[in-house]
């Protein structure tokens, strides 16, 4: 008995490094933007007006004077599942209603010459999972439930200027604003672990963008990089109750979690094949090898504890194809597709980030004005992984896990 105890109370000790929310560095691949999602993102060299504060600052330059407003509405059903062999071979499935989506203004003070300003969703990770952890035999009174949350909110204001009638550059500073919270189970196997109210605000984030277009805007080259933010999430307040007969314990405050949303680098390009026919290539670097190690400190019930949270993750390649067809009906047709490359290592493997596996990312779309000054894009889009993982040499996380998000993209701007 004492054997299957200390197996038990090692595998939930390092249950609770690998169930924190540190996922929340993952980006989704489809933020938002409708015109943009509907063609896998592939846009740096093209896009312009108000979402280009995101993809490319860039393309804030060289508009029409006036103001354009951008809402875009992108709601991510996540559907999870993951490996948790403790006492026995478990399955944890994990749901969550992500929201996602931005709003952004640009004002063309001249004609060369664009500001913008916007606030978006750049980072998040959730999930409620089930079933809740059986320890009766463990002589538990409770069955702690598994969910974690992230959200990092950026407000960026950004400016673009058109060198020449081929050449913009662009620049937009990112203010960050990351929130976290999440439950799991003590180190000490003696009570629940709930962590809430995580939350900071980073200003030190920045993105610098250039595009060059071809005279008649046949072809065109675009190209960003985006520095990394430390998101040093404090102030949470940490809580439990007692897995013997489910007594609340007293709740301290002051916890933090260090993490970071990586720099990032993007290059693509764009290429009129026929006058109603277009397509859209790019790739996309992402430095998630600096995600080696996070920390989560805090103290429960007077117990101080500082909990240091392995990683190892690689750096993230994404492959970005889309297309787009008008005038063969009424309403052009957008097709796209996105290639991820694995980032989480199979002996790192956690129902808390996402399945230790390559990433197919489909999206289709379309758009129509509703006036001359309105206009609507709608894009759906499919997100599915699956791999094996081993989660710890004890075997904690041996099995499967997989992803699928199921998304819908609205976006209507207006300009005056």
């Amino acid at each position: 008995m004492t054997q299957i105890l200390n197996r038990f109370f090692t595998l939930l000790s390092i249950f609770v490094l690998f169930t924190t929310p540190v996922f929340a560095s993952y980006e989704f691949a489809l933020p938002f933007g409708a015109q943009e999602s509907s063609v896998g993102g592939a846009v740096n060299s093209s896009t312009n007006g108000a979402t280009s504060l995101y993809f490319n600052p860039a393309g804030l330059g060289g508009s029409a004077h006036g103001t354009e407003i951008s809402v875009n509405v992108s709601p991510y059903v996540a559907k999870s599942t993951g490996a948790f062999n403790i006492p026995t071979a478990t399955t944890l499935t994990g749901s969550a209603v992500l929201p996602e989506g931005g709003i952004f203004a640009r004002y063309g003070v001249t004609e060369q010459f664009g500001v913008g300003i916007g606030v978006y969703g750049a980072a998040g990770s959730g999930g409620d999972y089930q079933p809740p952890l059986d320890l009766t035999a463990l002589g538990s009174a409770v069955k702690p439930t598994i969910s974690s949350q992230l959200i990092d909110m950026e407000l960026a204001l950004g400016a673009g200027y058109q060198i020449s009638p081929e050449f913009s550059i662009g620049a937009a500073w990112r203010i960050s604003f990351g929130s976290a919270s999440f439950k799991s189970v003590s180190p000490t196997l003696t009570s629940t672990l709930s962590v809430d109210g995580l939350s900071a605000a980073q200003w030190g984030g920045f993105k610098i963008g250039a595009q060059y277009k071809e005279l008649n805007n046949k072809w065109g080259v675009g190209t960003t990089f985006r520095t990394a933010v430390p998101l040093n999430l404090a102030n949470g307040t940490v809580s439990g109750v007692l897995l013997s007969n489910g007594q609340s314990l007293p709740s301290s405050t002051g916890s933090t979690l260090t993490t970071q949303l990586p720099l990032s680098f993007t290059l693509g390009g764009h290429y009129t094949l026929l006058p109603n026919w277009r397509f859209m290539l790019q790739y996309d670097f992402t430095q998630y090898n600096a995600l080696q190690t996070s920390t989560l400190a805090g103290s429960l019930a007077g117990s101080a504890f500082t909990i240091s949270i392995p990683q190892n993750w690689s750096n993230l390649n994404m492959y970005r194809f889309g297309t787009e067809v008008t005038d063969v009906l009424p309403i052009p047709i957008r097709l796209g597709y996105v290639y991820a490359t694995k980032i989480i290592p199979d002996n790192t493997a956690s129902v808390s980030y996402v399945a230790p596996s390559d990433y197919n990312i489909f999206a289709l779309g379309s758009g129509a004005s509703l006036s001359d000054k309105m206009h609507i894009d709608v894009a759906f889009s499919y997100t599915f992984g699956t791999g094996q993982g081993q989660g710890t040499p004890s075997g904690l996380g041996d099995g499967s896990y997989s992803n699928k998000y199921y998304t819908l993209h609205t976006s209507l701007a207006y300009c005056f």
